[in-house]
């Protein structure tokens, strides 16, 4: 996709940088959860959004301070009532929504805006242009069409906690060629479980808020998560993740249970050199 946004900057005569932004390795999802033992995202705690995609960006655009930047978003009202309510707040202080467009100006001081040139699309008029108008402009988006089909479906991150049941994926790896998604599901499902479960979770000192998942549990999730990587020759963790996941159990803290991992953990080596493999 990266490939093609650059062709069609080349071929509109833009003078523009396709970049790729990743959090820091403290702040990625695995490091989070394995390594620190947080929860898994949900709606009175929800650390990913921020962490995974708004800090990394924010952080790129403030390096870039001498210009002004206008973030492009595809957001559109009627995907959710939460969205439709923060479109509608936005407009209420300061926002422009005009009949086809959505703009919204960032905090005084700041060097971006926000625009959303798609946000009165219909879901049909989506479907139109990826269908119809996106080919040719050389753009791939058939396989868009063959993954969701007609249905309404929404597919965000496979490890996403914040809805109870992942119906999208439920349809999705039915379908033919997309049965090893089940084993990517399975997974999601075992972390929700085993990370909220009371009995897996160490509350914090001096009973205040917050309790970490237990760091047997996030030992065991972790050789299940390379093995799972190992066999469906997919890359779900580096080994630089692996290696910083580790030096979270090694701090001598009330999340590890104040106890310090043994040196030379024989499953824990055979994990990370499984995901330094594969990561080569």
């Amino acid at each position: 996709m990266m490939t093609h946004m650059r062709s069609a900057f080349e071929h509109a005569g833009l003078d523009a940088r396709v970049r790729i932004v990743t959090p820091p390795v403290k702040d990625r999802f695995w490091v989070k959860l394995l390594g620190r033992g947080y929860p898994p995202p949900g709606p009175r705690f929800r650390w990913c959004t921020h962490r995974l995609k708004i800090q990394p960006a924010n952080a790129l655009l403030d390096s870039d301070g001498q210009f002004n930047n206008a973030i492009l978003t595809g957001v559109r009202y009627g995907e959710s009532a939460s969205r439709d309510q923060n479109l509608k707040l936005s407009c209420a202080t300061g926002g422009e929504c005009g009949q086809d467009y959505w703009f919204f100006k960032g905090p005084i001081g700041s060097n971006r805006s926000y625009y959303a040139p798609i946000v009165k699309w219909r879901t049909c008029k989506v479907w139109d242009f990826l269908v119809f108008v996106a080919p040719t402009l050389g753009w791939p988006t058939d396989k868009l069409f063959a993954l969701y089909g007609n249905q309404d479906l929404r597919f965000g991150c496979w490890t996403c906690s914040l809805v109870r049941r992942d119906r999208t994926m439920e349809n999705i790896m039915k379908r033919p060629g997309m049965e090893r998604l089940a084993e990517l599901h399975a997974f999601r499902n075992e972390i929700i479980a085993k990370c909220r479960d009371s009995t897996n979770r160490i509350q914090r000192p001096g009973g205040r808020l917050g309790a970490a998942v237990k760091v047997e549990v996030r030992r065991e999730l972790l050789r299940n998560l390379v093995s799972l990587q190992k066999r469906l020759g997919m890359s779900l963790v580096t080994s630089e993740e692996v290696r910083a996941i580790r030096r979270e159990w090694r701090k001598h803290n009330w999340r590890n249970g104040t106890v310090l991992e043994p040196a030379g953990d024989p499953l824990e080596q055979n994990a990370m050199g499984q995901a330094e493999r594969l990561a080569k």
